[in-house]
């Protein structure tokens, strides 16, 4: 799991890609699918892996650049100079290289398997992301040493860790992320309506096996998620500053890590 970092709070320019291309969007134009928020720090995406559905978007923000040379977002494509690392049929996708604190862009997936990408100035320092789309095949489901550098190779999520509980906590960390980057946006209806439907998915869980539920379950921190979610949806009234919000968002991802770190040493989780 990564570090943990304060947010930095900046204006934000919005994007999306329609085909190949990142054009400006509207924060509430919505996909079929859920919306996951990834955060590019220096060096790494946060959360590093996803595990998605057809239709599901994510958006990828830049909260940290020291060295000021941009973050990517952008598929392992021979496209990108890179070896083959995505499904036959997704094509190529990148982001442009944003150079400013705040700015975004985002990618709906549809075409299953997995999803290597990376930021192109700092894969050599291990900045790789994944994401599989309902099942681990493709050329991205080879061995890592294939095509990654070797710090990518040491900080990439496995591929067992995204289709178990390290999958779970990823994407409830991302779903948390996007809360805070409605609040951003000024949307604070979307950012309610995107907790609560968190919320609701998590208490949906119970006595269900390999839900999010019953693995907090298992290191007996379901319930207290479940109240930093509570606090967090409370705190999404007006008068709240946005500080207060992203600060209550990054405990409930820490919460999310120890409880994962925990998983691990308990050894359910990869």
């Amino acid at each position: 799991m990564p570090k943990r970092n304060k947010l930095v709070l900046a204006g934000l320019i919005s994007l999306v890609i329609l085909g190949d291309l990142f054009v400006l969007k509207s924060p509430g134009q919505e996909s079929e699918g859920k919306f996951y928020v990834v955060e590019m720090w220096d060096f790494y995406f946060d959360p590093p892996g996803l595990r998605l559905e057809p239709g599901d978007r994510v958006a990828w923000i830049m909260l940290q650049d020291t060295l000021a040379d941009g973050h990517s977002a952008s598929a392992y494509h021979p496209g990108n100079d890179k070896v083959l690392r995505v499904p036959e049929g997704a094509g190529n996708w990148s982001t442009p290289l944003i150079i400013e604190n705040g700015v975004w862009g985002e990618y709906i997936f549809q075409a299953i398997g997995v999803h290597d990408y990376f930021c192109i100035p700092h894969e050599t320092e291990g900045m790789v992301g994944r994401v599989i789309v309902t099942e681990a095949s493709g050329p991205g489901a080879d061995e890592t040493n294939h095509g990654i550098s070797a710090a990518g190779q040491s900080s990439i999520p496995t591929i067992s860790e995204i289709m178990g509980p390290g999958g779970l906590i990823f994407n409830a960390q991302a779903r948390i992320n996007a809360v805070v980057f409605y609040v951003r946006e000024q949307s604070r209806p979307e950012a309610r309506s995107a907790i609560s439907d968190l919320i609701e998915e998590v208490k949906a869980g119970k006595d269900q096996e390999k839900s999010l539920y019953e693995a907090l379950l298992e290191v007996d921190m379901a319930q207290e998620f479940l109240a930093g979610l509570d606090e967090l949806s409370a705190a999404l009234s007006p008068g709240h500053p946005l500080s207060e919000i992203a600060d209550l968002a990054e405990e409930l991802k820490i919460l999310l890590d120890e409880a994962y770190q925990q998983i691990v040493t308990s050894g359910s989780g990869t």
